[in-house]
């Protein structure tokens, strides 16, 4: 995920601008009553425009720590943070992605002044730009790589 949202655009990659990884966001103590956790550890976050992915891997299918995931992003919105809960299935297929994408896109840059928006519009126009990401998503989820048998998207 991480590579694919961050490398140039010339490697097939969104070429978004590196994020924080598992960085400590600490928790407010004006909101501090009402949050979950003491505080918050993103696998990918952008403290600026405060957004933050969270991988939810195969184990994440299990009843409690899916309660343990819900109560993570509403402590993220207490603290003002968007936060995007990613699965396996956001990745393993080049539309998956980009849908994905687009909403991380669109957090990073609600206003548009930055351009991100109108600049991944763009790379969804591009032949070139698809041809190179289907290469770049085939090298890093080759062909054969499957859901884990925990991961909600094999049952489906």
């Amino acid at each position: 995920m991480l590579l694919m949202l961050c490398l140039p655009d010339k490697y097939g990659g969104i070429g978004l601008e590196y994020p924080n990884l598992n960085a400590n966001i600490p928790r407010d103590d004006s909101v501090g009553h009402v949050t979950h956790f003491e505080s918050m550890r993103p696998d990918l976050g952008w403290p600026g425009p405060r957004v933050a992915i969270e991988y939810d891997g195969g184990n994440h299918s299990d009843f409690g720590v899916r309660a343990v995931d819900a109560r993570r992003i509403q402590d993220y919105q207490v603290l003002g943070w968007k936060a995007f809960p990613a699965t396996f299935a956001d990745a393993r297929g080049q539309g998956a992605f980009n849908r994905f994408a687009w909403h991380i896109v669109e957090a990073l840059d609600p206003t548009g002044e930055r351009g991100i928006v109108d600049g991944m519009a763009r790379l969804m126009r591009d032949a070139a730009f698809l041809e190179r990401q289907a290469r770049l998503l085939a090298v890093l989820l080759p062909k054969g790589s499957e859901c884990t048998p925990n991961d909600p998207v094999s049952r489906g």
